[in-house]
């Protein structure tokens, strides 16, 4: 599979291409809110909760079966903590499988008129 990244005209770009890299950002560092929803907070269902208690009640992990005797809000809070303090140790990028994806060119042009005033 290839996968295309579009990229504005600035240092960072010219950088990335010139180490064949890719420039990522933090999720609270992205242009498009909606890009990253990780910051969100997840409002687990008692289906998925109940699933979680099944899996942590079935190992053989003391630490999971722990976390298995929690209540339903504290299994929901220890969660998005952990997914939390995840998101804030790694970096992301948005990539496309199409080079003409149109919604990625509009979100670059918007980003160059941005950056250009034009």
């Amino acid at each position: 599979m290839i996968l295309y990244k579009y990229f504005p005209c600035n240092a960072n770009s010219f950088k990335s291409i010139s180490l064949r890299g890719l420039w990522c950002h933090h999720s609270n560092k992205m242009n498009d809110p909606f890009e990253c929803l990780a910051n969100t907070e997840l409002n687990f269902t008692k289906k998925e909760i109940s699933k979680i208690k099944e899996y942590t009640h079935s190992s053989k992990n003391e630490v999971l079966n722990k976390m298995g005797a929690l209540d339903d809000v504290k299994l929901s809070l220890m969660f998005n903590s952990f997914r939390k303090k995840l998101i804030q140790e790694f970096t992301f990028c948005s990539l496309s499988e199409q080079c003409d994806d149109i919604l990625m060119w509009s979100h670059l042009q918007v980003l160059i008129r941005d950056l250009f005033w034009i």
